[in-house]
């Protein structure tokens, strides 16, 4: 079976070709009116995953029912949920979660109902943190670690034993269009042993650091283009 890759249809098409040249299968992500401009295919705040699950707001279910078809056909389970998501922070957060080893961070008073249900029930911890934009802001680096520019994230998850990178949110350290910054959640993602950079990972102003904490957890990392680190909404692997 293929390697399965979601990202939003608006990400830059050289990422999706260098995603695609290394054995992926690209699903893209429709736009969702509901949203900001910016954000409308972001992945990570249109679905939520958890291993072969996919969890998606019912309207935008509804209105991209062919590509949820495919992705049953391919393996993929999909859980329609009640919450729909809103134009304004924070009605656009209610699948922006993310998972590190058994804990489960997000801004959870917003979060989809159906996916606080499977996690307990699967006994993740849900650690509430003040940013809704959990799953942007977090990149995964292992079950035990994460790169993160949130203080308050970097913070909880120091407390739980979480080997935590603290990063610089410098405008301009990663693009994303109409807003200051981007988050590193959104510009990089885990697969295997392997993070990818939607852009050049060299460019970020903490890349030493970057390198090193990658290297301390036996990661690798890939830069997919030659340019500025620009945050696609993540990508979302699914073997």
């Amino acid at each position: 079976m293929s390697l399965l890759a979601l990202i939003g249809v608006d990400a830059p098409k050289e990422i999706k070709n260098a995603l695609s040249a290394r054995g992926f299968e690209l699903f893209e992500l429709a736009r969702d009116g509901r949203l900001p401009l910016p954000i409308r295919s972001h992945a990570d705040t249109l679905i939520f995953t958890l291993e072969n699950k996919i969890f998606v707001s019912r309207a935008y279910f509804e209105e991209n029912r062919p590509l949820f078809d495919t992705l049953e056909k391919r393996g993929c389970s999909i859980i329609p949920c009640e919450r729909e998501l809103g134009g304004e922070y924070p009605e656009d957060i209610a699948f922006n979660v993310a998972t590190v080893g058994r804990y489960a961070f997000g801004r959870f008073d917003f979060v989809a109902q159906e996916i606080k249900r499977e996690l307990v029930d699967r006994g993740y911890a849900l650690i509430d943190v003040k940013q809704g934009y959990a799953k942007c802001s977090t990149a995964i680096i292992s079950a035990n670690a994460i790169i993160t520019a949130d203080s308050g994230i970097a913070k909880k998850a120091s407390s739980l034993g979480i080997d935590v990178l603290k990063v610089s949110a410098a405008e301009g350290a990663i693009e994303l269009e109409d807003y200051g910054y981007g988050f590193i959640g959104g510009a990089c993602a885990l697969f295997e042993n392997t993070l990818y950079s939607c852009g050049n990972i060299e460019l970020h102003p903490d890349y030493e650091a970057i390198k090193a904490f990658c290297d301390a957890h036996g990661v690798s990392l890939c830069s997919l283009t030659d340019g500025e680190l620009y945050d696609v909404g993540g990508i979302i692997f699914i073997n």
